[in-house]
């Protein structure tokens, strides 16, 4: 039914794109604002449960920064600018459906950048409506962790380059605001923004290099104006963390952490196979600065990729597909223009709707369904049920009588700011933290301070291990049962001698 359905849609967009010079303007308008209507309310009424984990790793650093601790005496997981996002969030006291409602504005507000982007690069119309169909699909509604559930797949991280890209094509390579752009992308975002800044360098820099050697210094002066907001950027960082690169990844890198194969079996295989023919059909295109900025577009998508690389798993892929796919309509759109394709053309697109409403339908049917729920309930947005257990127990922690309390598992970072306690340790949330060892100093540090140590009961804390560790010590945990909130069961943990 769902593969019957977007045939459907395809076969009427189809119809109405052929028909679209007959349709008086203000039936062009209606059907155009109606369209993008219905994707604002299927992203907002499609919101579902949010992934309490996920959420944690960036309330817990916002936490930080809402007490006035100092960047760089914490760590981050994930990007400066989200971070700062949910600072804001939580200034205001938002709960968890309001951070999601705000993360799929942003969604909508990527989409509508999608389009306008697309639209100045693809000619042929239908193309444009089968990419934006196919980017709904496989960037949005087919992703086994929600967008807006789960915000490290939000596009503020993961489409950081499609800002970039499109005020390449409106500045140029050498304007101030380009420069500005890419420096201002590095520190919100110093993975993924510190690999685009490097290929903007290279596109900025290599030109010149190679009319220096023609003995032509006529850019120099301007690259190097360039140059100042760049070296700023990366003198900031360096001052606050200690290094240009991203922590974080390092640290994954270190570990190799997560770490798969690509399967062979993969999307990934037939979207490498379009790069070389994009290449080539970029660099036989007679517009130089359409060649430039295509080179450029294949830069980003490969340092993109990267994400994909390391967790090489095919979720990762559809959260980093807008660039390739967008790649794939533009080398689609140059060869209906260039080398006169007409209707086979269309099969790629056809094939690949079809091959990704079969491979993800249980998540396109939950989205869907989801959206379905919301309309018949006539509820926009419902609270989280974590949210509902806090506002039923609002005094749970009450009969301790005292404020110093830590608490480990997967969700103290956000139990921490709905009960007012304080977000404690280097790493946050909680299963953050990596080593055993550091652990234990911290929480033998807190125990003598006079905390309260909680833990989550089948969360990242295990007893058994860290007993294990301590084998050798001359102190061991003993923990108690607590009480519960909701699905959660606390137990408290105490530091005892052998």
């Amino acid at each position: 039914m769902l593969v019957l359905a977007i045939i459907l849609i395809v076969f009427f967009g189809y119809k109405v794109y052929k028909n679209l010079h007959k349709f008086p303007k203000k039936l062009k308008v209606s059907t155009f604002v109606i369209l993008w209507l219905s994707f604002c309310a299927i992203s907002i009424l499609s919101i579902q449960e949010a992934n309490d984990t996920d959420f944690n790793f960036f309330i817990g650093p916002a936490l930080k920064l809402h007490s006035g601790e100092l960047l760089g005496s914490f760590y981050l997981q994930y990007p400066l600018a989200e971070i700062y996002l949910f600072k804001f969030m939580i200034d205001l006291g938002f709960k968890l459906h309001h951070m999601q409602f705000i993360l799929a504005i942003i969604l909508i507000f990527f989409f509508i950048l999608y389009y306008k982007l697309a639209s100045s690069l693809i000619k042929a119309r239908f193309l444009l409506f089968l990419f934006m169909l196919n980017l709904i699909l496989f960037r949005f509604l087919g992703l086994t962790f929600h967008a807006i559930s789960s915000p490290q797949a939000n596009p503020i991280r993961l489409d950081l380059w499609l800002p970039l890209f499109y005020i390449v094509t409106k500045f140029g390579f050498l304007s101030p605001v380009t420069s500005i752009s890419f420096a201002l992308a590095y520190l919100a975002d110093d993975f993924f923004g510190l690999l685009m800044l490097a290929v903007y360098i290279i596109a900025i820099i290599f030109p010149v290099l190679r009319a220096i050697i023609k003995k032509d210094v006529t850019n120099l002066p301007k690259i190097c104006f360039l140059l100042v907001p760049i070296s700023l950027a990366l003198y900031l960082h360096f001052y606050f963390f200690g290094t240009i690169i991203s922590q974080s990844a390092k640290l994954v890198n270190d570990l190799k952490y997560w770490q798969m194969v690509i399967s062979p079996y993969s999307m990934f295989w037939p979207f490498l196979l379009v790069f070389p023919l994009f290449l080539y059909i970029s660099l036989h295109g007679r517009n130089q600065f359409q060649k430039q900025i295509y080179v450029f577009l294949l830069g980003l998508a490969s340092v993109e990729l990267i994400y994909f690389y390391g967790r090489s798993h095919e979720h990762n892929l559809l959260t980093t597909s807008g660039i390739l796919l967008l790649i794939l309509y533009l080398t689609l759109d140059k060869l209906k223009g260039v080398y006169k394709l007409k209707w086979n053309l269309y099969l790629v697109p056809l094939f690949l709707l079809i091959a990704i409403t079969v491979l993800f339908s249980q998540y396109i049917i939950l989205n869907l369904k989801t959206v379905f729920t919301r309309l018949s309930s006539g509820h926009i947005l419902e609270s989280n049920q974590i949210d509902k257990n806090i506002d039923r127990n609002p005094m749970f922690f009450d009969n301790y009588l005292t404020n110093k309390i830590f608490l480990m598992g997967f969700n103290d970072a956000y139990l921490n700011y709905r009960y007012n306690l304080t977000q404690i340790g280097y790493y946050s949330p909680f299963v953050a933290n990596l080593y055993k060892d550091e652990t234990i100093d911290l929480l033998k540090s807190l125990s003598l301070k006079g905390y309260t140590l909680l833990y989550e009961e089948g969360a990242w804390f295990n007893l058994d291990e860290y007993n294990n560790y301590l084998k050798n010590s001359n102190i061991q945990f003993q923990s108690s049962r607590a009480k519960s909130l909701g699905e959660l069961q606390f137990n408290e943990l105490k530091i005892v001698e052998k």
